[in-house]
């Protein structure tokens, strides 16, 4: 009964030694992985430049929505909106496509250059 007792508490000891440097050895790969030192290279800004590119459209298909919603409407901000798309006769996509000409913007080299 003492011999198996002692038995035991050596198993528990290995065995949470295993997987105590089994657990160690898992997170540093996972910090190296993570990090970028292995694995496939990619390009972060061109996957951020996409990621921007596919925002901003749909950031303009909203507003397109909104315009599109209160050109009919008779009350608040959506009756000013209507009253201008109409002064103007432009349609919703007009609108958008003049303020995206009129939209100045500036590139991140130059202001990297700026800095």
């Amino acid at each position: 009964s003492l011999l198996t007792a002692a038995m035991g508490i050596i198993v528990r000891g290995i065995l949470f030694r295993v997987a105590f440097g089994l657990d160690h050895t898992c997170n540093a790969v996972s910090v190296v992985v993570l990090s970028g030192l292995l694995g496939p290279r990619v390009q972060v800004d061109e996957q951020y430049t996409a990621l921007a590119s596919v925002l901003a459209n749909r950031r303009e298909r909203l507003i397109l929505h909104r315009l599109a919603e209160a050109e009919g409407s008779l009350t608040g901000k959506a009756a000013v909106l209507a009253a201008i798309l109409k002064s103007r006769s432009s349609t919703p996509a007009e609108l958008i496509a003049k303020a995206r000409n009129r939209f100045r913007c500036i590139s991140w080299d130059i202001l990297l250059q700026r800095r």
